[in-house]
């Protein structure tokens, strides 16, 4: 049987909070949330034991047996084989255990196509052919260079402009640029190409990647390059799940990288894409 495991965040539902707790006093009102964050902490219900859960709550033993009372008969509290629970607090413990270990399969699946793959570029006689599809639009693909010049000549008043630094209001029914790098870009470079992370993740993704680096710098387990070559390599994000265009630390320290997310719910995969290996493999 897997142990249960605490966890670190939770949902927070203000308005169910404050209305379930506007009949009590400040007095049980901290008790009541100190016991909550207990639960949480430890993955399920706790023992019933005066002495370590009064410490806990800053107040002596007799204080605390009658705030703990008072709670257990406004029904906030549970006491039931000997540990004390809290109804709504086991079932959020449920559902963030259910979401943990969705995102767990998830990474084992993720590592299992990435040895795949490790395995497939090792022995290229065996490498799959690349797909149709792929095939198609690289077929597709229109020259650029051509393009970017002939807009060069017919700009106004005979001043030409830099490749790649058209007016971003020109096609917008254009496919996307690529993300570009954040940090960096030199004098060639234009300031509409460049992507920021909210445009590409949104702002819930937004959102929960700063929530992401808070944890991954606590600490000083990893420094800000770090965290910025992260958010460098993030291409999309969906239901916690952010997409990257490349795995952008060295394998163990990647792996301490998943093992925070997972604690905070989230999880990475990288965009698959042909590799040379496979091409060649396909033509072969």
């Amino acid at each position: 049987m897997t142990p249960k495991r605490g966890i670190v965040r939770i949902d927070w539902y203000a308005d169910d909070f404050l209305g379930g707790v506007s009949f009590l006093t400040p007095e049980e009102r901290g008790v009541y949330i100190t016991l909550i964050s207990q639960i949480y902490l430890r993955g399920g219900a706790v023992p019933d034991e005066d002495m370590p859960l009064s410490r806990a709550c800053n107040m002596s033993v007799r204080a605390y047996r009658r705030v703990k009372q008072s709670l257990i008969d406004h029904d906030k509290i549970q006491i039931e084989n000997g540990l004390l629970s809290q109804h709504r607090a086991l079932k959020e413990l449920a559902a963030a255990h259910a979401r943990i270990e969705a995102y767990a399969e998830r990474e084992r699946r993720r590592k299992a196509r990435r040895s795949a793959q490790s395995n497939a570029d090792d022995r290229p006689d065996q490498a799959p052919k690349l797909d149709e599809k792929i095939q198609e639009n690289q077929s597709n693909e229109p020259d650029r260079s051509n393009s970017h010049s002939q807009q060069a000549m017919a700009s106004p008043n005979g001043e030409g402009h830099k490749p790649g630094c058209e007016n971003p209001k020109s096609d917008l029914a254009a496919e996307p640029v690529a993300p570009a790098r954040e940090s960096g870009g030199g004098s060639g470079s234009c300031s509409g190409a460049v992507r920021p992370l909210r445009v590409r993740v949104g702002d819930e993704g937004y959102r929960l990647f700063q929530d992401l680096r808070a944890e991954l710098m606590r600490h000083g387990r990893f420094s800000s390059a770090d965290c910025d070559a992260i958010k460098l390599a993030i291409e999309s994000h969906s239901e916690g799940v952010f997409v990257l265009r490349e795995y952008p630390l060295d394998p163990k320290r990647w792996d301490g990288v998943t093992e925070v997310a997972l604690a905070e719910g989230l999880s990475f995969e990288v965009r698959t894409k042909p590799t040379l290996k496979a091409i060649e493999g396909g033509k072969s």
